[in-house]
């Protein structure tokens, strides 16, 4: 689980259980903390999935169907991360920073 500022971004097995797992997951929090989640603004993306078993998935947790590549916090999510173009927007943003900071100092 990765969670940024409003933003959580679970990570799992192909699985029914793990579905089920989450649901209960967030459910629980919703309980305890009162506050209430969107699951209609949620999303579902699966990599190296059956859609129909995606399908599935986003059915029972009431979730939007992702495809995939998808772009999460500015970076592009996809099959293979080790290809050159995963790297490239970070790179870039890098570049820029360390030119700012250089003119700095």
């Amino acid at each position: 689980m990765l969670q940024f500022a409003d933003d959580t971004l679970f990570l799992c097995e192909d699985s029914y259980y793990n579905v089920i797992t989450i649901k209960a997951i967030l459910t629980s929090y919703e309980l305890a903390s009162r506050v209430k989640i969107n699951f209609h603004k949620s999303n579902l993306a699966g990599i190296n999935m059956d859609s129909n078993v995606l399908a599935c998935y986003a059915k029972t947790l009431n979730y939007n169907h992702m495809r995939v590549p998808f772009k999460y916090l500015g970076m592009e999510v996809d099959c293979n991360p080790r290809r050159r173009h995963f790297l490239e927007p970070i790179l870039v943003k890098l570049k820029a920073k360390l030119s700012v900071w250089r003119g700095r100092f």
